[in-house]
This record gives C-alpha cells, sequence and structure tokens, in this order.
C-alpha cells in the first residue's frame, strides 16, 4: 500500500509540473545587448500580484528554488514572469559552467532585468514584486540601488550573499587584487580567477570585477540606500552564510526574516514555509 502511495504521489508530482509547463507563455524578445532572451509568464487573477522571479548566479528560470516558488505562486492566481539572463549567450536555456567563458557583467544583467520590468508593466499595467535567490538577489539590490521606481511596490530578496572573500566561497583577495592589476593595466583578454563557488572563472577583468566588487560593505550599503520595502530572507541552516554575514544583514533598515532550520535552497518542507512567508508579505 504504501508503494502504491508514493508512485501515486510521482505521478500526482510529475502531471503537476506538466501541467506548470504546458500553462506558461514563453516571452522571447531582444535585449539591450542584441542577443534574444526568453521568460515564462503566466497570467493570474486580476486582484492578486504580479512578481518578477530571478534565478541565482549562471542558473536559469527552471533552476529548482526560483521553478517551485513561481509554480506555487502561479498556482495561487499570482501573474508571474521568471526571465533567463542571456550572460551573452544567445537564447540561452541551460545554466553556465564555471570553466565557460564569462564575458557578461553586472551592469549587463542589469539591463536585461530593467528591460524584463519595463516588459511586465507593459503587459499587465500594475505595480510589480521583485523577487530573486541568492546572487540574482544581489541583482535586485543592484538594479533597485538607491533608485525610485512607482511600478516596483518592493523587494523580496532570499539568501542574499555577496562577493567578498569567504571561507564558504571560492573568493580570494589575491585574485580580487590580480584583476584590480589586470584592469589598471589595461590587460585584454581572458584571466583565470576565482568567483563566488568556482574555483576557476576564465574572464576579462573588468567583467570579472563588476561582479567581484559586490563585496560585505558594498552590499550593506545598497541595501540601505534602498527606498522601497525590502525584505530579506534566509536560513537557520544555510551553509552558505556565515554568522557574521547574518548579523551585518540585521543591521541594516531592510526586513531579515530567518527560517528556523532552512537551508540555503529551502528545498523539501521548506519549500511550503517559503510560500506561505513570501504570500503573506505580498499581501500586506
Amino acid at each position: 500500500m504504501e508503494k502504491l502511495l508514493a508512485r501515486l504521489e510521482i505521478i500526482a508530482i510529475i502531471f503537476f509540473c506538466l501541467s506548470f509547463s504546458a500553462a506558461a507563455e514563453v516571452i522571447t524578445k531582444s535585449m539591450p545587448n542584441g542577443l534574444t532572451a526568453s521568460a515564462d509568464f503566466f497570467e493570474g487573477e486580476k486582484d492578486k500580484p504580479v512578481v518578477l522571479i530571478l534565478h541565482g548566479f549562471m542558473q536559469t528560470h527552471n533552476f529548482s528554488t526560483v521553478a517551485r516558488l513561481a509554480n506555487s505562486l502561479k498556482e495561487e492566481g499570482y501573474t508571474v514572469l521568471v526571465p533567463t539572463l542571456t550572460l551573452n549567450i544567445n537564447n540561452r536555456k541551460e545554466s553556465l559552467a564555471c570553466e565557460a567563458i564569462h564575458t557578461h557583467t553586472m551592469q549587463g544583467d542589469v539591463a536585461e532585468v530593467n528591460d524584463w520590468i519595463d516588459w511586465l508593466h507593459a503587459r499587465t499595467k500594475r505595480n510589480i514584486t521583485l523577487i530573486a535567490h541568492s546572487a540574482g538577489s544581489t541583482h535586485l539590490l543592484a538594479t533597485m540601488e538607491g533608485k525610485t521606481d512607482p511600478r516596483i511596490d518592493r523587494l523580496i530578496l532570499i539568501s542574499l550573499l555577496h562577493f567578498h572573500e569567504d571561507p564558504l566561497s571560492q573568493n580570494t583577495i589575491e585574485s580580487y587584487q590580480r584583476a584590480l592589476s589586470d584592469a589598471k593595466q589595461g590587460k585584454q583578454g581572458l584571466f583565470v580567477y576565482d568567483l563566488a563557488f568556482c574555483k576557476k572563472y576564465p574572464s576579462e577583468p573588468e567583467a570579472f570585477l563588476s561582479y567581484r566588487e559586490w563585496v560585505q560593505n558594498r552590499t550593506i550599503a545598497a541595501l540601505n540606500k534602498l527606498t522601497l520595502p525590502t525584505t530579506i530572507i534566509i536560513g537557520g541552516n544555510d551553509n552558505r552564510m556565515r554568522q557574521a554575514w547574518r548579523e551585518a544583514l540585521k543591521t541594516t533598515k531592510v526586513d531579515v526574516i530567518t527560517m528556523k532550520d532552512a537551508g540555503h535552497f529551502f528545498d523539501t518542507q521548506f519549500e511550503f514555509d517559503l510560500l506561505d512567508l513570501v504570500i503573506e508579505i505580498t499581501s500586506d
């Protein structure tokens, strides 16, 4: 009987995922860099919020944490847009490997986020809540830093990290200083640095620095410049986040909510707790 129930549960999950995919309207459009990008769009109920959900570093909108949340909010009647950043790859469909050639920049990513905001507001004629996971939260922070946009109601930053040197990441001061020196000397071409979870990250100096400059102090300063309601959600058992960073986030003017026992990706039972919390925040 238990095996039968387990199989029925698996079938239900598969059907649920398939129905989610089938309901998506795939939006493709030209980005500011001239490349084509795509997003899944779900038209929701008129009295429910409109949200844009951004994936983490080098991932796509199909990454589990983002896809689960988008799926659940869509089922709750939300209007949902989940784009995939191009990272300078035309119509990118797959996550980018650490060892790939990285010519993309934070500035380019921000330009794409702004383009998707323009599209979503034009489509819905309604205000938007911006949500992101992990380094995607840094992208949204960079997008809204010191900026007032009446079309944006609030920010929800999930598992917000930074690109500072940290024993829980691959970021090192040596790599950072070498990139600064390379940029100062005007060196052209690819050099191997380390960044985030990548021990080998081939990139151009300026492109690499566009991310790496988002160190702890820069991130904290940007949070304090925000002019719209912002909530940071972190997992109590996030093994990618040091206690010092948790405490630093709590010194800012934004709301910080810690979900006890949840990890960086809010998987297993915590996906439902995350959904409930996002619904609560966006219902204010």
